[in-house]
């Protein structure tokens, strides 16, 4: 269990790095996790500096 969490820690984290680094903007981000702009800025973020 605990290999399985920090794998989804870490591909979670790159995930979100990428997708800032790449410049996706909040709306379409949040359009394809079901997600609000703002809920996925926020989630995003908390995935960033998760550890």
């Amino acid at each position: 269990m605990a290999v399985l969490e920090r794998t989804t820690v870490c591909i979670s984290r790159a995930a979100a790095c990428n997708a800032q680094a790449d410049e996706v903007p909040w709306g379409a981000i949040g359009k394809s996790l079901g997600l609000t702009e703002q809920d996925a800025r926020s989630c995003l973020t908390s995935y960033t500096f998760r550890r």
